[in-house]
Protein backbone atom coordinates (compact mmCIF):
# COMPACT_ATOMS: atom_id res chain seq x y z
CA UNK A 1 0.00 0.00 0.00
CA UNK A 2 1.20 3.85 -0.69
CA UNK A 3 2.75 5.87 2.50
CA UNK A 4 3.97 8.79 2.30
CA UNK A 5 6.42 10.79 4.61
CA UNK A 6 7.45 14.40 4.40
CA UNK A 7 10.35 14.97 6.78
CA UNK A 8 11.73 18.93 7.24
CA UNK A 9 14.47 20.73 9.47
CA UNK A 10 12.27 23.96 8.80
CA UNK A 11 9.67 25.24 11.56
CA UNK A 12 6.58 26.87 10.59
CA UNK A 13 7.43 30.30 9.73
CA UNK A 14 5.43 33.31 10.90
CA UNK A 15 4.76 34.57 7.31
CA UNK A 16 0.90 35.67 6.23
CA UNK A 17 -0.15 34.64 2.05
CA UNK A 18 -3.31 35.58 1.06
CA UNK A 19 -3.96 32.50 -0.54
CA UNK A 20 -3.00 28.59 -0.07
CA UNK A 21 -0.68 26.98 -2.63
CA UNK A 22 0.33 23.46 -3.54
CA UNK A 23 3.44 22.26 -2.55
CA UNK A 24 5.60 21.70 -5.36
CA UNK A 25 8.08 18.49 -6.24
CA UNK A 26 11.58 17.76 -7.71
CA UNK A 27 12.96 14.26 -8.07
CA UNK A 28 16.16 12.97 -9.75
CA UNK A 29 18.45 14.88 -6.93
CA UNK A 30 20.89 12.89 -5.82
CA UNK A 31 20.21 11.83 -1.87
CA UNK A 32 23.22 12.84 -0.82
CA UNK A 33 22.54 16.50 -1.51
CA UNK A 34 19.34 16.40 -0.20
CA UNK A 35 20.29 15.22 3.27
CA UNK A 36 23.07 17.21 3.58
CA UNK A 37 22.06 20.04 1.81
CA UNK A 38 18.57 19.87 3.38
CA UNK A 39 17.61 17.74 5.93
CA UNK A 40 20.57 18.03 8.20
CA UNK A 41 21.23 20.94 9.99
CA UNK A 42 23.73 21.64 13.32
CA UNK A 43 25.40 18.27 12.59
CA UNK A 44 29.54 18.42 12.10
CA UNK A 45 29.10 15.76 9.50
CA UNK A 46 27.08 13.84 7.05
CA UNK A 47 28.70 10.64 5.42
CA UNK A 48 27.97 7.54 3.70
CA UNK A 49 24.23 8.70 2.80
CA UNK A 50 22.84 5.63 0.86
CA UNK A 51 19.35 5.05 -0.43
CA UNK A 52 17.56 2.15 -1.77
CA UNK A 53 15.20 2.48 -4.95
CA UNK A 54 12.04 3.72 -3.63
CA UNK A 55 11.15 7.44 -4.31
CA UNK A 56 12.35 10.27 -3.08
CA UNK A 57 12.68 13.92 -3.62
CA UNK A 58 12.80 17.66 -2.65
CA UNK A 59 9.70 19.77 -1.56
CA UNK A 60 8.77 23.14 -1.77
CA UNK A 61 5.77 25.00 -0.06
CA UNK A 62 5.62 28.39 -2.12
CA UNK A 63 3.57 29.89 -0.03
CA UNK A 64 0.51 28.00 1.52
CA UNK A 65 -0.20 29.52 5.34
CA UNK A 66 -1.25 25.90 6.53
CA UNK A 67 1.26 23.53 5.84
CA UNK A 68 4.29 23.73 8.28
CA UNK A 69 6.99 23.49 6.44
CA UNK A 70 9.03 25.56 3.95
CA UNK A 71 10.68 22.83 2.15
CA UNK A 72 12.25 19.67 3.20
CA UNK A 73 12.81 16.08 1.42
CA UNK A 74 9.51 13.64 0.62
CA UNK A 75 9.87 9.89 0.66
CA UNK A 76 7.08 8.08 -1.00
CA UNK A 77 5.99 4.75 -2.22
CA UNK A 78 4.72 6.08 -5.80
CA UNK A 79 5.76 8.84 -7.76
CA UNK A 80 7.65 11.88 -6.20
CA UNK A 81 4.89 14.22 -8.58
CA UNK A 82 1.93 13.02 -6.34
CA UNK A 83 2.52 14.34 -3.55
CA UNK A 84 1.82 17.45 -4.62
CA UNK A 85 -1.66 18.93 -4.20
CA UNK A 86 -4.21 20.02 -4.38
CA UNK A 87 -6.16 16.43 -3.45
CA UNK A 88 -8.37 15.95 -6.38
CA UNK A 89 -8.37 12.33 -6.30
CA UNK A 90 -8.78 9.47 -3.31
CA UNK A 91 -6.03 7.29 -5.75
CA UNK A 92 -3.25 9.44 -7.06
CA UNK A 93 0.07 7.33 -6.28
CA UNK A 94 1.78 6.96 -9.51
CA UNK A 95 3.81 4.31 -10.31
CA UNK A 96 5.09 1.65 -7.68
CA UNK A 97 8.85 1.60 -7.63
CA UNK A 98 9.37 -1.90 -6.69
CA UNK A 99 11.71 -1.73 -4.00
CA UNK A 100 10.21 -4.32 -1.77
CA UNK A 101 10.49 -5.00 1.42
CA UNK A 102 12.01 -4.07 5.06
CA UNK A 103 12.52 -5.85 7.99
CA UNK A 104 12.80 -2.99 10.95
CA UNK A 105 9.43 -1.70 8.92
CA UNK A 106 8.06 -5.22 9.31
CA UNK A 107 8.66 -5.04 12.76
CA UNK A 108 6.67 -2.14 14.00
CA UNK A 109 3.50 -3.80 12.07
CA UNK A 110 4.11 -7.25 13.65
CA UNK A 111 5.63 -9.24 10.76
CA UNK A 112 3.33 -8.16 7.99
CA UNK A 113 4.36 -7.80 4.62
CA UNK A 114 5.77 -4.62 3.69
CA UNK A 115 5.96 -3.33 -0.67
CA UNK A 116 7.46 -0.60 -2.05
CA UNK A 117 9.74 0.95 1.05
CA UNK A 118 11.63 3.69 0.60
CA UNK A 119 14.79 3.87 2.88
CA UNK A 120 17.76 6.60 3.17
CA UNK A 121 20.39 5.96 5.35
CA UNK A 122 23.27 7.95 6.54
CA UNK A 123 25.75 8.55 9.74
CA UNK A 124 26.15 11.88 11.41
CA UNK A 125 28.06 13.46 13.98
CA UNK A 126 25.70 15.96 15.96
CA UNK A 127 26.94 19.13 17.11
CA UNK A 128 24.87 18.75 20.34
CA UNK A 129 23.39 16.48 22.64
CA UNK A 130 20.20 16.31 20.86
CA UNK A 131 18.39 15.28 17.74
CA UNK A 132 15.11 16.76 16.13
CA UNK A 133 13.59 15.62 12.96
CA UNK A 134 10.02 17.75 12.33
CA UNK A 135 8.05 15.66 9.77
CA UNK A 136 4.15 14.58 8.50
CA UNK A 137 2.99 11.12 7.73
CA UNK A 138 0.31 10.82 4.56
CA UNK A 139 -1.38 8.55 3.07
CA UNK A 140 -3.85 8.08 -0.01
CA UNK A 141 -5.24 5.26 1.58
CA UNK A 142 -6.58 7.05 4.71
CA UNK A 143 -9.11 6.74 6.16
CA UNK A 144 -10.64 4.59 3.99
CA UNK A 145 -8.04 1.46 5.06
CA UNK A 146 -7.97 2.54 8.49
CA UNK A 147 -7.89 -1.48 10.60
CA UNK A 148 -8.16 -3.38 7.28
CA UNK A 149 -5.61 -5.66 6.37
CA UNK A 150 -3.10 -3.14 5.13
CA UNK A 151 -1.58 -0.75 7.22
CA UNK A 152 1.21 2.18 6.25
CA UNK A 153 4.11 2.39 7.99
CA UNK A 154 6.77 5.06 8.37
CA UNK A 155 10.00 4.74 11.19
CA UNK A 156 13.24 6.53 11.76
CA UNK A 157 15.92 4.05 12.62
CA UNK A 158 18.90 5.71 15.09
CA UNK A 159 21.82 3.65 15.97
CA UNK A 160 25.40 4.54 17.56
CA UNK A 161 27.11 4.98 21.08
CA UNK A 162 25.21 4.85 23.82
CA UNK A 163 22.13 3.85 22.13
CA UNK A 164 20.56 -0.10 22.24
CA UNK A 165 17.25 -1.02 20.90
CA UNK A 166 15.76 -3.89 19.07
CA UNK A 167 16.22 -2.73 15.12
CA UNK A 168 19.10 -3.63 13.07
CA UNK A 169 22.52 -2.16 13.67
CA UNK A 170 20.92 -1.93 17.88
CA UNK A 171 18.79 0.56 16.43
CA UNK A 172 15.99 2.49 18.19
CA UNK A 173 13.25 3.71 16.45
CA UNK A 174 12.12 7.72 17.21
CA UNK A 175 9.28 8.11 14.68
CA UNK A 176 6.46 7.85 17.34
CA UNK A 177 2.77 8.95 18.06
CA UNK A 178 2.48 11.43 20.93
CA UNK A 179 1.34 8.37 23.12
CA UNK A 180 4.62 6.44 22.10
CA UNK A 181 2.96 4.27 19.40
CA UNK A 182 4.81 3.57 15.99
CA UNK A 183 3.62 6.26 13.10
CA UNK A 184 0.91 3.77 11.24
CA UNK A 185 -2.53 4.46 9.71
CA UNK A 186 -4.24 2.36 12.33
CA UNK A 187 -2.70 3.90 15.06
CA UNK A 188 -3.01 7.46 13.51
CA UNK A 189 -6.66 6.65 13.21
CA UNK A 190 -7.12 5.32 15.99
CA UNK A 191 -5.67 7.77 18.18
CA UNK A 192 -7.14 10.94 16.37
CA UNK A 193 -3.11 12.36 15.16
CA UNK A 194 -4.67 13.45 11.61
CA UNK A 195 -4.96 16.81 11.01
CA UNK A 196 -8.94 18.36 10.85
CA UNK A 197 -11.24 15.19 9.06
CA UNK A 198 -9.89 13.74 5.91
CA UNK A 199 -12.15 14.22 3.11
CA UNK A 200 -12.29 14.55 -0.68
CA UNK A 201 -12.18 18.24 -1.08
CA UNK A 202 -9.86 19.73 -3.10
CA UNK A 203 -9.02 21.79 -0.34
CA UNK A 204 -9.92 20.10 2.93
CA UNK A 205 -8.10 20.91 6.26
CA UNK A 206 -7.04 16.98 5.59
CA UNK A 207 -4.83 18.22 2.85
CA UNK A 208 -3.49 20.92 4.77
CA UNK A 209 -5.84 22.83 2.61
CA UNK A 210 -4.67 21.80 -0.61
CA UNK A 211 -0.71 21.77 -0.38
CA UNK A 212 -0.54 18.12 -0.43
CA UNK A 213 -2.86 15.52 -2.59
CA UNK A 214 -3.35 13.43 0.09
CA UNK A 215 -6.33 12.89 1.52
CA UNK A 216 -5.12 12.37 5.27
CA UNK A 217 -2.33 14.00 6.74
CA UNK A 218 -0.87 13.71 10.41
CA UNK A 219 -0.55 16.53 12.52
CA UNK A 220 2.97 17.84 12.39
CA UNK A 221 5.56 15.16 14.45
CA UNK A 222 8.35 15.15 15.86
CA UNK A 223 11.17 12.82 15.87
CA UNK A 224 13.76 13.17 18.75
CA UNK A 225 16.49 11.85 20.74
CA UNK A 226 19.21 12.15 22.82
CA UNK A 227 22.67 11.07 21.15
CA UNK A 228 26.41 11.73 22.15
CA UNK A 229 27.98 15.22 20.81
Amino acid sequence: MKKTALLSLFLIFSVSFLFSQAITTQSGIPVTVLVQDTLINGCVQASNVTANNGAYGYFRNPGNPHFPFKSGIVMSTGAISAAAGPNTSTSSSGASPGSGSDPDLAALVSGANINDACVIEFDFIPASDSIVFNYIFGSEEFPEYANSSFNDVFGFFLSGPGINGPYTNNAINIALLPNNMPVTINNVHNYNYYYASPNSGQTSPGSYYGAVQFDGNTILLTARAEVQA
